[in-house]
């Protein structure tokens, strides 16, 4: 069974009179520095019932090496299991094609990304999606439809057939001019403060978009507060554009291929959508 990281994110306004109130970026979370590590009681939580909920956790899917909780921006609950360690690394699988939205996200937010626009307008190829197809297309895995009108969802595993069309976009048309890898280190590692992380572009020269970055638990509970927190960062203001985020949170057509349903999909709204496909917990 595969062993991949969880990453789960209880994000609430503090409440009650403190001696020293947080920053509005404090409880955003950890900017480009460390975390800030406190106890469950002092954000008003109980170390008993997360002990329980990690282990409820661990006994329904099994092969899970972390559990992260973080409240106003502190991590709170951090437990790892089989050997691993809060700077072990591990393959992030497809949460690498939430990353890759958020490049695209950040993009948007510099004002050189249009979701609407044609794929074939800025990059040099459009790769297996269809020749027609809009990068809103790409980023909801709907770009191979032959009927764009009545797109239809299919899952891009590796991310070769279309969904890497984002990382082309990246490449050949951000204006420092460098490589996408390049770019991603600038725009979205450095202000994160990613510390235990890989995620390269490899012999093909392209960064991938489906599967390919290998991250530790507390770097991805990071990418994971950056949607949570509609695309805003300590440092760093609005990262990702808010527009984004939103339009990354709506439920995307039907299609082939498994997809979370239900109440749990109503509670769990960012796996309603691709991207983003992190769970991401407000309460």
């Amino acid at each position: 069974m595969l062993r991949v990281l969880v990453a789960v994110l209880a994000v609430v306004q503090q409440t009650g009179a403190t001696a020293t109130q947080p920053t509005k970026d404090d409880l955003l979370g950890p900017g480009s520095g460390p975390w800030s590590v406190g106890t469950p009681e002092s954000v008003g939580l109980s170390s008993a019932k997360l002990r329980a909920s990690e282990e409820a956790v661990n006994d329904r899917v099994s092969g899970r090496v972390c559990y992260i909780v973080v409240k106003d921006g502190t991590i709170v609950e951090e437990t790892y299991r089989l050997g691993h360690t809060q700077n072990s690394t591990m393959s992030g699988f497809s949460t690498t094609k939430s990353q890759c939205s958020s490049l695209y996200g950040i993009a948007r937010e510099e004002g050189w990304a249009d979701p609407m626009e044609p794929i074939a307008a800025r990059n040099a190829d459009t790769r297996q999606c269809n020749p027609s197809a809009e990068f809103r297309h790409s980023l909801s895995m709907t770009g191979e439809s032959d009927d764009l009108a009545q797109p239809e969802w299919e899952y891009d595993t590796a991310g070769r057939r279309c969904l890497d069309t984002l990382s082309d976009f990246i490449e050949e048309n951000n204006p420092e001019g460098v490589s996408a890898e390049e770019w991603k280190d600038r725009k979205w590692t450095g202000p994160l403060g990613i510390e235990h992380s890989t995620w390269t572009s490899g012999a093909s020269g392209t960064l991938p978009c489906g599967s390919g970055a290998v991250m530790s638990c507390r770097d991805l509970a990071r990418t994971a507060l950056l949607w949570t927190n509609n695309g805003q960062w300590p440092e760093h203001g609005q990262l990702v554009s808010e527009e984004h985020i939103s339009a990354g949170r709506r439920r995307g057509p039907e299609g082939p291929g498994a997809r979370l349903d239900g109440p749990a999909c109503e509670r769990f709204h960012a796996a309603c959508a691709t991207p983003p496909l992190l769970l991401v917990s407000s309460s």
